[in-house]
Order: structure tokens, then sequence, then C-alpha cells
């Protein structure tokens, strides 16, 4: 069976990737814009945000691993019904505790305590991981692309070249690009005003046919979109607040969503949607899931994100499906209120 299959072939990814996985900032993350000052408020946001993920992996893992125990298992499972309806609930269970297992094991940030070299990206603990083979599966976490246009090899046409993975991206329009594009646009100016598809990050790595070389000593990157992270700064990188909560489980919210997804041409918007959508926690934890030390996983196209389409398709190669997963068990064990989610995506208060 195809779950079964997934299974495998992830579980054996995995056990390849032998040595924990190495991670630390980019000067976009900790220094400000103009570079001359630090800017130690986002890096502890970044740092708090990862070390967040690695918790709710940690707990997902535990509370998997739990649910397959009578009895005591059942506030998970009953919890992961919607998600987990599909193939062998066990099977499904070892692909999901194995990936937030691997998860749990990150290391970093490398170079917080600055050494000879600097701090972070700069410091001789981080530079000194480029003389490994396998450096491509450390990664980087960066807050702002660094790009210039240079002309294509053998070509006259000028791309975007990616500074910081010293790559030559070959679209004119790239993610990354985007993102510079809407930063400087006056016009835009706020996360919120971005017409059409909002990339709250993007994470760059080499195809298998490209890693040659150099290319092995060169880490992968993470790069959020400076506009999101003005956002998510302006809130205190709370995401969900007492007012979102009370949206979401209001007696109304699941017609108050799927009117508004209708009105922009969705009709699967739920309210968990909103606590997806408002989660810091949630986005980083999605983008660990393209990296390849994670098993380099690609969205589904065309309905990779949302509680509707994970739902129906049960995807485990899919980033956002394994990120709801572990929002679902953040929600239904974080400290304080506690909350369930439904198989329509309402949101309840359990206690």
């Amino acid at each position: 069976m195809y779950t079964v299959r997934v299974v495998l072939l992830l579980l054996q990814s995995l056990a390849l990737v032998e040595a924990s996985v190495k991670w630390t900032l980019h000067s976009s993350c900790y220094r400000t814009k103009d570079g001359q000052g630090d800017d130690n408020d986002l890096a502890t946001a970044m740092i708090n945000a990862v070390s967040t993920s690695k918790a709710w992996a940690h707990t997902g893992s535990e509370k998997l691993k739990g649910s397959t125990i009578p009895f005591i298992g059942k506030t998970t499972k009953d919890a992961m019904k919607p998600l987990m309806s599909k193939g062998n609930y066990g099977d499904n269970v070892k692909v999901l505790a194995a990936l937030f297992d691997k998860l749990d094991e990150l290391e970093g940030p490398i170079g917080q305590n600055a050494d000879a070299g600097g701090r972070y990206d700069a410091s001789t603990a981080w530079t000194s991981l480029a003389q490994n083979d396998n450096h491509y599966l450390d990664f980087l976490i960066v807050c702002r692309p660094s790009l210039v246009d240079r002309r294509v090899v053998g070509s006259f046409t000028l791309l975007p070249y990616d500074v910081i993975r010293d790559n030559q991206l070959m679209n004119e329009k790239a993610g990354l690009k985007v993102m510079t594009e809407q930063e400087d646009d006056t016009a835009v100016g706020d996360w919120t005003n971005i017409q059409g598809n909002r990339l709250q990050a993007i994470t760059s790595v080499d195809d298998d046919n490209e890693r040659t070389g150099d290319r092995v000593y060169i880490p992968e990157t993470i790069t959020f979109h400076p506009l999101w992270l003005k956002y998510q700064r302006d809130q205190g990188f709370s995401g969900w607040t007492d007012q979102l909560f009370a949206d979401v489980t209001d007696k109304r919210a699941v017609q108050v969503f799927k009117d508004k997804g209708k009105a922009k041409g969705n009709d699967n918007v739920v309210p968990m949607d909103a606590l997806l959508d408002s989660s810091f926690v949630r986005n980083i934890f999605h983008e660990f899931f393209h990296l390849s030390a994670f098993g380099g996983m690609a969205d589904d196209i065309g309905d990779a994100y949302g509680w509707v389409n994970n739902v129906n398709n049960q995807n485990y190669n899919n980033p956002d499906f394994l990120a709801i997963v572990a929002t679902v068990i953040e929600l239904l064990y974080r400290k304080g209120p506690k909350y369930k989610v439904s198989a329509d995506g309402a949101v309840r208060k359990s206690s």
C-alpha cells in the first residue's frame, strides 16, 4: 500500500543521516538591515521558534507512540482520526515518530557564543563545518534574501544570483527575488498588503544531480520573507492570541470562515486554517521537512496546504501534513487552554 511504501522509504532515508543536523543564523537574523548594529530581538525570536519546534516534535513523537497503547493513548488517537484514517495506524505512527525524533535531535544554533571568528554564521565553530563533505545537510536560517544580478554563463541574460548559497537562479521571478521586490516596494509596506500568493518562507536545496564538487560544502537555507517577519515581530511572534482563539471557537466559526473563503474563491477554508496560518512555529516546522536531512520533501502540487487538503490527502511526504499533525498535538496538550480539532476543521475548547 502507498502508506507503507512511504513509511519504508522515509525510514530508510533517515537512517542514512547518522550525524545530528546542525544549524545557525545568517547575519540577516542578528544584524540590522543596514549592517550597522545588532538585532538581538530577532535573533532571540528565531532561536525560540526553533526550540519550540523541537519541543513540538518531542511531544508529538511521545504522544504518537503512546497512542498505540489501548485506553492510555485514546485521547491522541482520537485526535489523529481525521488525519490518519488511511493505511495501518501503527505503521503511520512509526514514520511520523521517526521524523519527529530526527527533528528533536537538531543541534544549534552553532556559534551562539562568539568565538574568534564572531557569532553564528561568522563563528569558527560554524565555518569549520565546511570541511565536512556532508555540510549540505546542515542549514542556515536567513531573514532576508541577499541577491545580485549576474550574467548567466554563456549568455547575456541577467538573472538573480543567491549570494548566500553561491547559486545562480534561473528564473527572473524566483521566489527569493519576489520577496526582495515586495519588501522594497513602498506601495506594499506590510505583509497584509501583499496581493495574491504570499511566500512566508523558501527552503533552498540542491537537487541530487547538482550536489557535486564544492556544492557538498554549501549548507541549505530557510529564508523567511522580511515582511512576514515584520508582521510577526509586531505581534511579538505570539501568533495565537486570545482573540484568535475566540474567533475560531465561536459557535458560528465554521460558517464564518467558509464564507470568508468563498469570497476569495476558496471553498475549503475552515477555522483551523486560521490557527495554522498565524503560527510562526507551524511555518518553520513545515520548512524543516523541505531540507535534505529531514527527507527533502516537496509540497503536494496544487493542494499542499490547509486542513481540508491534508485531511483528504493524508500524504506523509507532504511538509504541511507533518506540521498539521504536530499542531493538533500541541493544541491538545499545550499549557493553558487546550483545544480539539474535528474532521470539518472546527476548533473546540477541551479544557
